[in-house]
């Protein structure tokens, strides 16, 4: 019997929505834990356990700036900083301070510094060299957002509550501001600042979510999509309709990936450039993936540049905690491919340095005349100078690193 050669063998991915016998040789109609990597099929890896924290995490952001290679851990009444070795309480004015619910924080760093907020109260901020996390500078009394972020020299509100009222329709920005530091001034009656507002369509529902896409801030609402430009003072941006028929499931269901954007829809996980949209899992993976969704507050998009993925993380039926993700469906963009994975129970991810506790020169191993490497390459560790993926374990309250080749085993399956 001859051997028939199939080359680029994992290039197809899992598509399990059409029948076995539909599908080209390079695709598969089921499969977990596997990934699709430069044409080859390979094994997911497993986590492990970085730290444990005393209050169940809800939210993780890495902390990207020379010499600071730590993590920013949110829980539901605290906020935490873990430098690859301790676990310190960060929390405004005390370790007995205790923010409002926050089931899901929103993170942003500015600059150096980082920004946390959980919608109920004024965002917190807290520089490299801080000890604790303060309420951000001349933020305006009264003021609660569910979703700020920066675009240019301006923070932008999607959405937001004052005293008695909600304003769920409208973008609001503060006056121009040096991205070293924060806005001084959010005042919109001031004829001397641009801070400002302005009331978009209800018809696309409530915003919901924004993220800067080129020189673009896009706004996502439940129903629609908008895109807000520069155009400078007096008006300072401008508004546009970019969709009509599809809006963002949750907010953090968007990812930034080479200069475009992945959103998962009501109906539909799309890719856009800011003009033009297309489906990227029509009669793949769209029926599995929203069958399988068990609550909708579970999901959320990570970016995983080294690996050209998006992870779209979400609960099913089998999760312990419908609003942490026991799944994920993750896209690799370089291959146009889909896989399945497992995760253990997360309320967020991202990426960060390694945080190494350990190591130096004196941990090398050996002598420098029983080495053959280079200053240049020679490292106290095999994973020194590279990122990770971090999650927020809110069922076992840790925090976990994911990939990692000495990681809890996972079982895994191709058909």
């Amino acid at each position: 019997m001859p051997y028939i050669p199939l080359r680029q063998i994992g290039s197809g991915g899992l598509v399990t929505d059409q029948n076995p016998y539909d599908l080209e040789l390079t695709q598969f109609p089921s499969g977990n834990n596997v990934q699709f990597h430069d044409g080859r099929i390979g094994k997911v890896l497993g986590h492990s356990q970085r730290t444990s924290v005393a209050s169940a995490p809800t939210h993780v952001q890495g902390w990207l700036y020379e010499g600071n290679d730590t993590i920013v851990i949110g829980s539901l009444q605290k906020l935490y900083r873990f430098n690859g070795s301790t676990v310190t309480n960060v929390t405004k004015t005390s370790d007995a301070t205790n923010y409002s619910n926050s089931p899901r924080w929103q993170s942003e760093q500015l600059g150096t510094a980082m920004m946390f907020n959980n919608g109920a109260q004024a965002p917190q901020y807290m520089l490299p060299s801080g000890s604790r996390f303060a309420d951000l500078t001349a933020w305006p009394s009264g003021v609660t957002t569910k979703c700020l972020k920066p675009y240019k020299s301006f923070l932008i509100m999607a959405g937001y509550q004052t005293s008695g009222s909600e304003h769920p329709y409208t973008v609001r920005w503060s006056d121009e501001y040096d991205p070293t530091g924060v806005p001084l001034d959010y005042s919109i009656t001031s004829t001397t600042n641009l801070a400002g507002e302005t009331v978009l369509s209800g018809n696309n529902g409530e915003l919901v979510d924004q993220l800067t896409l080129n020189n673009s801030q896009i706004i996502y609402a439940e129903r629609g999509v908008f895109a807000m430009d520069f155009i400078g003072a007096p008006l300072v941006f401008s508004f546009r309709e970019v969709f009509s028929d599809d809006g963002i499931i949750n907010r953090g269901a968007v990812a930034e990936f080479f200069n475009k954007h992945l959103v998962v829809g009501h109906n539909d996980i799309y890719i856009h450039d800011g003009n033009q949209k297309q489906s990227i899992v029509d009669k793949r993976v769209r029926r599995t993936f929203y069958n399988e969704i068990a609550d909708t507050r579970s999901i959320f998009c990570q970016t995983v540049n080294d690996r050209s993925e998006v992870w779209i993380c979400y609960a099913n039926a089998d999760a312990p905690n419908s609003q942490s993700a026991n799944r994920a469906l993750v896209y690799n963009w370089a291959q146009n491919a889909f896989t399945f994975i497992d995760l253990p129970n997360v309320r967020a991810l991202t990426v960060s340095e390694t945080l190494d506790s350990g190591g130096g020169w004196d941990d090398a191993p050996g002598t420098w005349g029983q080495s053959s490497k280079y200053w240049s390459n020679a490292s106290q560790t095999t994973q020194a100078n590279s990122l990770r993926v971090f999650s927020a374990g809110y069922v076992d309250s840790k925090v976990f690193q994911m990939g990692d080749t000495h990681g809890a085993a996972v079982c895994r399956r191709l058909v």
